[in-house]
């Protein structure tokens, strides 16, 4: 009974972190909200203007549209710029610069 529960706690399932806004973790099929994902505040691809209120550490530019954070490369603290979204991920999103 034991090598089961080892086993089952080595497996590729168990060991894969599951970001706890996916879209792709599902209510039942009989939930109310069947159906419907995670709202993001935006979609890949859309335009918005924003002020740089923070550096990462890695050196991108941190703002924030809706209090969800979006890292821009080659920005510089306080700097007013117009991005256009690359990548969303849990929790956060990518950006460019448009020129």
């Amino acid at each position: 009974m034991k090598s089961k529960t080892l086993n089952a706690l080595k497996s590729p399932l168990f060991l894969k972190e599951e970001c706890p806004l996916s879209p792709k973790k599902r209510a039942p099929k009989n939930a109310k909200n069947k159906g419907k994902g995670v709202a993001y505040p935006m979609e890949i691809g859309e335009e918005f203007e924003v002020e740089i209120f923070d550096i990462a550490p890695n050196g991108e530019g941190v703002a924030k549209i809706k209090n969800f954070p979006v890292f821009i490369k080659n920005t510089k603290l306080h700097e007013h710029v117009k991005i256009r979204i690359t990548n969303l991920m849990c929790g956060s999103a990518d950006a460019e610069l448009v020129t």
